[in-house]
């Protein structure tokens, strides 16, 4: 994790799976919220399959990626083409497939952030040539003979 940008994207993996803990949280209580869970069980399941991927995905392992992003293409994925088709054929919207399709798009398009960016992090940085003149140049370092005093001493 070395930009804001790797936190940045990293919080809205959390944000996403607090809001996706409330939808089911919701639904098993009966109440009425304004998004729906495709199937209460999977989601379950996807919840700590997202808890683990997000730590893999801390640690930068390319494999908590991997699954993050299949996990979820195949769970929102289903829901915007399940979504879409009705819409191709001509038929309105229901009163509450909007806001699905937003949260399942934010789905997709969140775990494929993730894995453009897990991939991008290994990329070699340029070294720095404002500093790197005075520390790749060993005709400046000091010189040391063995009169040099090695002792490492400390105040206490």
């Amino acid at each position: 994790m070395r930009s804001m940008m790797n936190w940045m994207i990293a919080f809205f993996m959390g944000a996403f799976t607090i809001f996706r803990t409330v939808v089911s949280l919701m639904d098993a209580r009966g109440e009425e919220f304004f998004v729906k869970p495709l199937d209460p069980t999977v989601e379950v399941i996807l919840l700590f399959v997202a808890l683990a991927c997000m730590v893999m995905v801390f640690k930068r392992l390319k494999l908590g990626g991997i699954l993050y992003i299949v996990a979820y293409w195949g769970y929102f994925g289903a829901d915007i083409i399940s979504h879409l088709q009705p819409i191709m054929d001509g038929e309105p919207l229901g009163p509450g497939v909007p806001m699905q399709l937003f949260c399942s798009a934010i789905g997709v398009v969140l775990s494929l952030v993730v894995m453009i960016d897990l991939l991008t992090d290994h990329v070699k940085r340029p070294d720095d040539t404002k500093t790197s003149w005075f520390y790749n140049n060993p005709d400046l370092d000091k010189k040391k003979d063995e009169r040099e005093d090695t002792h490492n001493y400390r105040i206490y």
